[in-house]
């Protein structure tokens, strides 16, 4: 008999880095345990991947596991819980940050700061930025986002354009402005110590005031969003 499969432990709140490790993972010679919160839950069922429910102390369920694979995400939570657990376990951990914001925050919480032993970052400005903010350099990991990749290589050629508009209704006279949405309203109000001095509301109304008349706006929502918030911007303006 051959040597058993190792097992990888997947601990994951959020759409964003649920969808990151569904396009690597199922083509690795592993087994994968997936712990999810309802967020990335949603997102993985639509690539095909079951998960379970993800426990709020997901300590007990690593003991089997060869290798520990979190979200990030900021304030407390299960995935910085189980870092814990992996660095008490002397099991290999490494986290995934699909973002390029708020770096440090995504490993603290009440008890201080957990590092894995590897981060996973977009891309090399995201590295830099990543220790410029405090991580540690020797653990961070510049390795593309596989996600973005593969929408990117689904566009097709630049050529396509009027396919694409056709597909989304958009006029084939017009000029499209996209607003790729971020969730801030929710997350960090204003007061909050991340309030950016806007959100995505505010940022569309200014948008809309300076579209030309020959423009269409598309907006691309967070998986995180629910599409009817943005309602008073369906349709002609």
């Amino acid at each position: 008999m051959g040597d058993a499969r190792r097992v990888i432990a997947v601990i994951v709140q959020y759409a964003g880095p649920a969808a990151w490790l569904a396009e690597v993972l199922p083509s690795l010679d592993a087994e994968v345990l997936w712990l999810a919160a309802p967020p990335a839950a949603e997102a993985l069922a639509k690539r095909g991947v079951n998960a379970q429910p993800l426990p709020e102390d997901p300590s007990g369920r690593l003991a089997d596991a060869d290798l520990l694979i979190t979200g990030t995400s900021h304030g407390p939570g299960p995935e910085k819980r189980a870092l814990r657990a992996a660095a008490r376990l002397g099991l290999m951990s490494m986290s995934v940050v699909d973002h390029w914001s708020n770096y440090r925050e995504r490993f603290e919480d009440e008890t201080g700061l957990i590092w894995p032993d590897h981060i996973l970052v977009n891309d090399d400005a995201a590295r830099r930025a990543a220790e410029a903010a405090g991580l540690p350099a020797a653990r961070l990991r510049a390795l593309g986002n596989p996600v973005l990749e593969r929408r990117a290589a689904d566009t097709g050629p630049s050529g396509d354009a009027r396919s694409w508009r056709k597909s989304l209704g958009l006029p084939a006279d017009r000029r499209v402005v996209v607003f790729v949405s971020e969730d801030l309203a929710r997350h960090f109000p204003e007061g909050h110590p991340f309030w950016h001095g806007f959100d995505e509301y505010r940022a569309l109304e200014d948008i809309q005031k300076a579209l030309p008349p020959d423009a269409e706006l598309l907006i691309k929502t967070h998986p995180n969003e629910d599409p009817a918030k943005y309602a008073k911007w369906a349709g002609p303006h």
